[in-house]
C-alpha cells in the first residue's frame, strides 16, 4: 500500500508541474529568460527498459509522460531544440540474483524526473541528442528490508526519430545513460504530439 500511496504521489506532483508548466501555453507571446521564444509545446508517452549498472540486477520495465517545449528558431544545421521535462516509473519490477551483493534474491524498481534539453536534426527520419539532470529513486526489495537509494546526476541521451502527420507527432527510440551513483541507463520508445 505504501509502494501504490508513494507512486500516486510522485505522479500528482509531476502532473501538477506540467500542468503548471503548460498554461504558459495560452500566453501571446511566450518568453524564456526574458526573450520572445516562439515555438510549440508538445505531450508525450514514454516506454522500456531501465538498467541498472549493478551486478546481477535484471532490467526493469517503466514507462512515464514527457512534456516539453520546441523553439520555432532553427539551431545547428537548419535542426530544432526544445527543453523536456520527464517522469518515469517502474511498472514491472527487475529482479536481483543471489550472486548480487546482498547475496539474496529480491526486486528492484526505480522512478526517475529529469530536465533535459535536446536538439533534434531536420527531415522526416532525424537524429535526436540531450543533455540534462537526471533525479533517480531506486527501492531495493528484499526479504524482511528495502533499501533505497537517491540520486541526483547528469544523463546524455542519443535517439532516432520519425516525423509523422506534417510535423504534429514523432516517435522516437532513445538511450538515456546517467552518471550518476545509481548507474541507471534508460532505453525507451515512444511518442510525442505537438499542439
Amino acid at each position: 500500500m505504501k509502494r501504490i500511496s508513494r507512486r500516486a504521489t510522485q505522479l500528482s506532483a509531476a502532473l501538477c508541474l506540467f500542468g503548471a508548466l503548460s498554461t504558459t501555453s495560452f500566453a501571446d507571446e511566450p518568453t524564456w529568460f526574458g526573450e520572445t521564444a516562439d515555438g510549440e509545446w508538445f505531450v508525450g508517452l514514454r516506454a522500456g527498459a531501465a538498467q541498472s549498472g549493478e551486478f546481477a540486477f535484471s532490467d526493469a520495465t517503466n514507462a512515464g509522460i514527457l512534456l516539453g517545449y520546441q523553439f520555432s528558431r532553427p539551431v545547428g544545421f537548419n535542426g530544432s531544440s526544445s527543453i523536456e521535462f520527464e517522469f518515469t516509473t517502474s511498472t514491472s519490477d527487475g529482479n536481483i540474483g543471489r550472486n548480487s551483493e546482498f547475496s539474496v534474491p529480491g526486486n528492484w524498481d526505480v522512478d526517475t524526473f529529469a530536465v533535459y534539453f535536446a536538439y533534434r536534426t531536420p527531415g522526416t527520419v532525424y537524429f535526436k541528442g540531450k543533455g540534462g539532470v537526471i533525479k533517480s529513486d531506486i527501492n531495493v526489495k528484499l526479504p524482511g528490508q528495502t533499501v533505497g537509494s537517491d540520486d541526483a546526476s547528469l544523463a546524455l541521451g542519443v535517439g532516432l526519430g520519425l516525423r509523422l502527420l506534417e510535423d504534429t507527432a514523432n516517435v522516437e527510440l532513445e538511450f538515456t545513460g546517467a552518471s550518476g551513483d545509481n548507474d541507471i541507463d534508460l532505453i525507451t520508445l515512444g511518442g510525442t504530439l505537438l499542439f
